[in-house]
């Protein structure tokens, strides 16, 4: 359709032009004018309007065809990441989902085969190897320079100079004063270990235990995939990503008792199954 109209349009601009300039023979004065002015618009119009025409009939073509292309399994490779992404997603909701089932039926969530890379504490069941992204929240001591100006020379000088070195050293200290804030630090992708009695992460080429008698609170945000830990004696940890879901589940479970898989109310996402897969829409609907 878009493509018929592109030498419509053209057609009807070039009908309009013609029609201006015998009328704009015929006239004189202001009218005249205005018809010249009409003239260059009718122009104008005749050249763009088929241009972006043309344009968009190219846009709504490649849509139509990459919905075919789709419809007959055939994706792209950032498709086929985005697919495996979201299947990954999916299947981690379902384990988290059907581990926290086990626990309110009084069952035993399944336990992985073997491990060898955490030493077990004393009867300790590990259930999952997760990928999480990792963060703690802490404040540091940050050093920096202040710099001072010994300027000679006239006044106008000496002022400029002491007052660039004054802003050059609050600069420093502002940066410094938000370096040192507490704020989510050590930010990384990794792997963790969720068991019976602790979250094990591996961080900077070695396993960090979290373990869940230690903890003071627990911040479940299944919905956003997020789970926060606060602890007495050391920083508070964030995990982020699909694994957060089951390390949150059995956190609340160690941390609050079994009945708080049930309970909790930032578990109650977990009540519905995980969305179907899907790539997102390509643009508008086909035209008919």
């Amino acid at each position: 359709m878009l493509l018929v109209s592109a030498p419509l349009a053209y057609l009807v601009a070039a009908l309009l032009h013609v029609w201006a300039r015998d009328a704009q023979s015929r006239s004189e004065g202001v009218g005249a004018a205005w018809l010249v002015f009409g003239q260059f618009l009718i122009s104008l119009t005749a050249l763009v309007a088929p241009i972006v025409l043309i344009i968009l009939a190219i846009i709504e073509m490649t849509r139509v065809h990459r919905r075919a292309r789709r419809a007959r399994g055939r994706f792209t490779r950032s498709e086929q990441q985005q697919l495996a992404t979201a299947h990954s997603s999916a299947a981690a909701w379902e384990h988290a989902r059907a581990v926290r089932s086990s626990i309110m039926e009084g069952r035993m969530p399944p336990a992985l085969h073997q491990q060898w890379d955490v030493v077990p504490y004393d009867r300790e069941i590990f259930f999952g190897h997760v990928p999480v992204t990792y963060a703690r929240y802490y404040g540091q001591d940050v050093a920096y320079q202040q710099s001072s100006t010994i300027a000679l020379g006239r006044p106008a000088f000496v002022v400029g100079a002491l007052a660039v070195t004054a802003i050059a050293n609050s600069a420093a200290r502002s940066s410094a004063a938000k370096q040192a804030a507490p704020q989510w630090r050590e930010w990384q992708s990794t792997g963790a270990y969720v068991t019976s009695h602790r979250i094990a992460v591996h961080v900077g080429g070695q396993w960090l235990s979290f373990d869940y008698a230690a903890m003071t609170a627990v911040y479940p945000e299944v919905a956003s995939r997020t789970l926060v830990c606060q602890f007495a004696s050391t920083a508070p940890m964030l995990l982020s990503g699909d694994g957060a879901v089951l390390s949150a589940v059995i956190a609340v479970a160690q941390a609050y008792g079994l009945d708080a898989a049930r309970d909790h109310p930032a578990l109650a996402p977990l009540n519905q199954p995980a969305a179907e897969p899907a790539l997102p829409p390509i643009g508008r609907p086909p035209r008919d």
